[in-house]
């Protein structure tokens, strides 16, 4: 068993232990669609140690890379006479200070350009919106997606000599293909190694840490590295030894992802018979249950979070705290909340709205606890729409009888919103204690309390303003609604929800005194959550530090 080999399978609940991570791209070298932290790690290491020679041992019969470097200048030569590459300037000299790591004496140092030639794309281009879902010819672009679509322009093809690397430019996205593609427009680069082969080639740039840019050109940045030439044999060597370890990473990864998969299904599972109790005995029953296995179950993020979900939605639906016959019922409450807002609106604080129909039985998402009424949610609060200010009325900076202005929930924090922008118009305005939802864009359903005495607000949220009934249950109940809000957005580029979707979300109303019960008990657990789901996190990232170490002592060693 290799050194790595031993590595991987001494430290293996220490590679898996970190959470999960999204991942793009194909190929072994660069992980799979997801990727848990230590094996992506093991992965960078594998490759590292590969591309400083420390992966397989050096065999003294191999001949070494100086004479495959004569050969790469006579092929070059070759390319030079047919004409299918331009004669350059001769190779400039690597000085000491540039060689960013040791290579054995057999292997040799080069300038990365010296060790290939771009194929040009010229005007062979297909633009993203002549892309399909099939065709007769696949199209490669600098995207994260392996293969970008298809097309039938047989004229765009590339018939590529032999394997080639695609590089984006403005991705640093670097693919091994070998077969004819035709490239997608803008930032496709194609490289074609001379003499070396073409997967380690591939490998050696995947293991290459460019510097960020952006969305601005990398090539440059890339052009700029060396490359480490071992002799010919070794290079094969070099890629059996990495497909082989990468398979042993992919086989560990499986694992966990299943392991992860039945994890979250069941937990899924467990919290769903909570929801569906139909009687507070069943509700205990199925708890029990779940507690006895509580150290097991909840020790992601994820799952932590789903709990805290479901905790929520039994609140609302007076399943958390046990009903109180002395307590006033909700229909009583919303007759007072009736009355406040005829007040309202007769004092021109709020605008008259259209009655609501009431909930036929059937409609009913659940049955109501006693004492509770299933309404619309517009019954009980007062919504004001936010509106679009043009750059002309708002400026960046406070200024006389100036208000702060929120555009959306990027502005969003702990501490409540954190205006950037001030304003004089007072189109939109929510108040201290207003709720803030998010109703356009991306973060339909988040939620943020106003604590400013005045607020302007863009058209991208909506200020939920109570009335006479508990704001801390409310904020409690939004929590709940986000999903379903969510469901209901419109719209592909901006989608969003309508006042109306708002409205007319159907909630259960329980008696006021309830309403402080719920939110004392609901405020507990979610501490408590909060708390366990801190620890994980600490866990995490104590997890993610091991592997980190393992893989600097792997290098250094």
């Amino acid at each position: 068993m290799s050194a790595i080999q031993q590595l991987l399978t001494d430290h293996i609940d220490i590679w898996t232990a970190a959470e999960t991570e999204k991942k793009s791209g194909r190929g072994r070298a660069s992980g799979n669609a997801s990727s848990v932290y230590g094996i992506r790690k093991l992965r960078e290491l594998i490759l590292e140690l590969a591309m400083q020679g420390k992966l397989v041992p050096q065999d003294a019969s191999d001949e070494p890379a100086s004479e495959l470097l004569k050969f790469m200048n006579i092929e070059k030569a070759k390319l030079i006479a047919s004409g299918k590459i331009k004669k350059g300037k001769s190779p400039s000299v690597i000085f000491n200070k540039e060689i960013p790591y040791k290579i054995p004496n057999s292997w040799e140092w080069m300038r990365l350009p010296d060790s290939y030639y771009p194929i040009p794309v010229s005007g062979n281009q297909l633009l993203s919106s002549d892309i399909r879902t099939s065709g007769s010819f696949p199209v490669i672009d600098q995207g994260q997606r392996f293969v970008a679509g298809y097309t039938d322009d047989e004229n765009l093809l590339i018939r590529i000599p032999g394997p080639v690397i695609v590089f984006g430019d403005h991705t640093t996205a670097r693919k091994y293909i070998d077969f004819d593609f035709v490239a997608g427009a803008d930032g496709v680069k194609i490289l074609r190694p001379i003499a070396i082969n073409e997967r380690f080639f591939w490998l050696q740039l995947v293991s290459l840490k460019l510097e960020g840019r952006g969305y601005a050109r990398h090539y440059k940045v890339l052009n700029d590295c060396l490359f480490a030439v071992p002799p010919i044999l070794e290079q094969t060597r070099i890629v059996a030894k990495i497909d082989e370890l990468m398979d042993l990473c992919d086989r560990l990864e499986a694992q966990h992802s299943d392991a992860a998969d039945a994890h979250e299904q069941l937990v899924s599972h467990l919290l769903g018979t909570l929801t569906q109790s139909q009687s507070a005995a069943v509700l205990h029953t199925n708890w029990q249950r779940m507690a006895a296995h509580f150290d097991t179950l909840f020790t992601t993020e994820a799952s932590i979070d789903a709990l805290k979900q479901t905790l929520l939605q039994l609140a609302v639906m007076g399943k958390l705290v046990a009903q109180d016959a002395n307590d006033e019922p909700a229909r009583e409450l919303l007759k007072r909340v009736q009355a406040e807002k005829a007040r309202l609106i007769s004092d021109v604080k709020a605008k008259k709205a259209k009655p609501f129909p009431k909930i036929a039985e059937d409609r009913k998402i659940y049955n109501q606890p006693r004492g509770w009424e299933i309404i619309n949610f517009g019954q009980i609060i007062e919504l004001i729409s936010g509106q679009h200010l043009n750059p002309s009325e708002y400026f960046e900076t406070t200024e006389n009888d100036s208000i702060p202005y929120i555009t959306g929930p990027a502005d969003f924090s702990e501490n409540g919103p954190i205006p950037t922008r001030h304003t004089r118009e007072r189109r939109a305005i929510a108040c201290c204690g207003d709720i803030l939802v998010t109703v356009k864009g991306s973060g339909v359903g988040k939620t943020n309390s106003v604590f400013q005495d005045e607020l302007a607000i863009s058209r991208q949220l909506m200020a939920i303003r109570p009335i006479l009934v508990n704001i801390n249950f409310v904020d409690k109940l939004l929590l709940t609604l986000a999903k379903v809000f969510q469901d209901s957005t419109v719209g592909i580029a901006i989608p969003g929800i309508s006042r109306e979707d708002v409205l007319h979300a159907q909630i259960a109303l329980p008696p006021l005194a309830e309403q402080l019960r719920i939110v004392s008990k609901i405020e507990k657990l979610i501490e408590m959550c909060d708390q366990l789901r801190t620890r994980i996190i600490a866990t995490n990232q104590q997890q993610k530090k091991l592997a980190d170490v393992l893989v600097e002592h792997a290098v250094i060693g």
